[in-house]
């Protein structure tokens, strides 16, 4: 694990306006390996030892601190934990090792320019990666984990926002709730799966694991309408994977005895063609 590695996750977070300012990650006092010492950063030598075996990959020496008495859910100074360390390192090893020998998967992060728990910059600045998520959920994180967006969105609405459909996959087999509702405008994450994109895998992910497509929201719009507006704009440019996919989900409620409006069986007639 070196400068690269760590300099490539600082620079995914610049792009996604996850660091606003100057942050730990981005300080100029950094090793020649590029990566912050945890000994500028941790209040006793212990919580440094152990942040520094968790960069380094050293899962024994990780196993050994911590049955020595180190605290794996330990923060640094500027609020982010050893946990969060390690991701942040890219260093699998010592991440694992960390979860193995009990961190908090759902720990907070107090940095103020940093996501607000290890979940939340996981699934934030993870593109085409589900190891990081998946080692947090087979640690025991909780699939309904509320997210720091004040509407009361479980931790799977940043999953389809971003479309993940593999994370989204992941909440499922872990006991995601895929009829929680958010506390504004009754979303729910069906909804929210085909509501203004094309996130159509994830809508039958969420389909198949029982999510309720009668359900609507507070202004009175259901599953049905997103996905005629979807298949109204298929029908004017039909993108080969989003129209097998749009195909795919209405002959799924199809066999589930769904009651299709007359106007979106006139679209599946179309589109299949």
């Amino acid at each position: 694990m070196g400068s690269r590695v760590w300099k490539k996750t600082v620079s995914r977070l610049l792009r996604l306006g996850v660091i606003a300012s100057v942050g730990f990650a981005l300080k100029a006092d950094l090793h020649a390996s590029g990566v912050p010492s945890p000994y500028d950063y941790f209040p006793t030598k212990k919580e440094a030892d152990l942040a520094f075996a968790a960069i380094h990959g050293n899962s024994s020496d990780v196993a050994k601190l911590i049955s020595e008495g180190a605290n794996p859910d330990a923060s640094s100074k500027d609020g982010i934990p050893i946990l969060g360390w390690a991701y942040l390192a890219h260093d699998k090893s010592g991440f694992k090792a960390l979860l193995d020998h009990h961190a908090n998967p759902e720990i907070a992060i107090t940095h103020r320019n940093i996501p607000p728990s290890v979940l939340e910059l996981v699934i934030e600045t993870c593109p085409g990666e589900t190891y990081w998520f998946e080692q947090l959920y087979d640690h025991g994180a909780n699939p309904n984990f509320i997210t720091d967006i004040p509407m009361g969105q479980t931790i799977i609405y940043p999953a389809i926002i971003l479309d993940r459909d593999d994370l989204v996959g992941i909440l499922v087999a872990h006991g995601a709730d895929v009829n929680k509702r958010t506390e504004i405008l009754a979303d729910s994450p069906l909804m929210a799966s085909i509501e203004g994109g094309y996130r159509l895998k994830s809508s039958l992910i969420l389909l198949k694991a029982g999510a309720d497509w009668t359900a609507k929201k507070s202004n009175g719009k259901s599953f049905y309408d997103f996905l005629f507006i979807v298949g109204g704009k298929l029908e004017i440019d039909r993108h080969p994977p989003w129209t097998e996919e749009w195909i795919e989900i209405v002959r799924w409620l199809k066999a589930h005895n769904a009651k299709i409006p007359d106007q979106l069986e006139s679209q599946f007639l179309t589109l299949r063609k």
